[in-house]
């Protein structure tokens, strides 16, 4: 199974020496601005504990570059190089986790005969399809490394637009004219491979990734978190209906693809992905 950011810490942490460790934990601590970690809440924790720490403190995609520059603070540099290089891949387009987002509106949720709405259904929807995500993290993990994309991402697009596969009939959705775990639309592209393959999914995050690029053309100013979710919104309505960061789900499906995708995106993120 591919390791997460925070398996990766762990490898990196496991190789300090005790001595080695407490030194960590001290610079860790130490660091200036926000956020902080105390000390008191990590003075015993060994490596994974403290690995879980670091990337609910700063995120999974700030996670490993913190931990980096806290390795090299005390001339661990070589243990610092291996651990950029196995995590330097992740999260180029933004941190999920800062963007808000009100997650899936009525209709949505009812479509799941759900009675809650709001980042609670996302969240639900998330957690129903989770055994079945589990069956391709390993393709998402990878297709995400290779692609630079936040496999968190990929998982929840994949929970909306098929439920991990579980709507789908021989591999399509849309009355047939949309295929394979993501979705692709064959009206504007030519799906490939079989529809739970790794191609497929590379292709669907390609897609993901060409219109998060033309949202940002489009609106040069926006921060990148705002070009991450007008590009997710985009990828269900095409960058040419995202009119403004403030209305960006006008016109998608149920008016909340964006908003859920990213509810649904921090629901995995926290989940393992």
């Amino acid at each position: 199974m591919s390791k997460t950011i925070q398996d990766h810490i762990t490898d990196a942490l496991e190789e300090l020496t005790e001595r080695d460790l407490k030194k960590f934990k001290t610079k860790l601590c130490d660091r200036p601005g926000e956020p902080k970690i105390r000390k008191g809440v990590i003075e015993t924790a060994e490596p994974a504990d403290l690995a879980h720490k670091i990337v609910r403190t700063y995120t999974e995609c700030k996670a490993a570059p913190v931990t980096v520059e806290v390795l090299q603070a005390i001339d661990e540099n070589q243990i610092a190089e291996e651990l950029r290089q196995n995590t330097i891949a992740y999260c180029i387009y933004g941190d999920v986790m800062m963007i808000e987002t009100t997650g899936a509106l009525e209709e949505t949720a009812k479509q799941n005969n759900l009675t809650v709405n709001g980042v609670s259904a996302s969240c639900k929807m998330a957690e129903q399809d989770l055994s079945r995500l589990n069956d391709y993290k390993d393709i998402i993990v990878r297709v995400g490394k290779r692609k630079q994309m936040d496999p968190a991402v990929i998982s929840a697009i994949i929970s909306r637009q098929s439920r991990a596969g579980a709507v789908l009939k021989n591999g399509w959705g849309d009355c047939e004219n949309a295929f394979g775990l993501m979705q692709v639309n064959k009206l504007y592209y030519t799906p490939e491979a079989e529809w739970n393959s790794e191609e497929h999914v590379a292709q669907g995050t390609q897609i993901l990734i060409d219109f998060i690029i033309r949202i940002k053309i489009k609106f040069p100013n926006w921060p990148k978190e705002h070009w991450f979710k007008g590009g997710i919104a985009a990828y269900c309505a095409g960058d040419g209906n995202v009119e403004s960061y403030e209305k960006v789900d006008d016109h998608t499906p149920g008016k909340d693809f964006a908003n859920d995708v990213v509810a649904r995106a921090q629901w995995y993120k926290k989940n393992g992905f």
